[in-house]
């Protein structure tokens, strides 16, 4: 029987004895699988993958420098930004005022 028959037969179930690893893995805390997800603030070992994951995917990357641009230059209407309107979601208007020429 040539060789790639036997990978052939024995791939389903090395993949369900890898994938029932880790879900015992995942059960008790050690790798995020299938049923939970990362916590918001992300563990060490987390951020750790997402910063590999940033340099080797350009994709990746870009989400994450967007993301931390959008942080960086946040309108706040606090600081003295210009606020943006008014708008009524219900009726679908946009209330737009000029501020005065000087």
């Amino acid at each position: 029987m040539p060789w790639y028959l036997w990978a052939v037969i024995a791939a389903p179930p090395a993949l369900l004895l890898a994938d029932r690893l880790l879900l015992l893995l995942e059960r008790h805390g050690w790798v995020y699988w299938r049923k939970r997800q990362p916590e918001a603030g992300g563990g060490s070992v987390y951020s750790a993958i997402n910063e590999l994951q940033t340099l080797l995917s350009p994709a990746q990357r870009h989400v994450t420098e967007q993301k931390e641009r959008q942080l960086v230059l946040r309108d706040d209407e606090s600081a003295g930004a210009p606020h943006p309107g008014r708008i009524d979601l219900d009726s679908g208007r946009v209330v737009v005022r000029q501020p005065p020429a000087d």
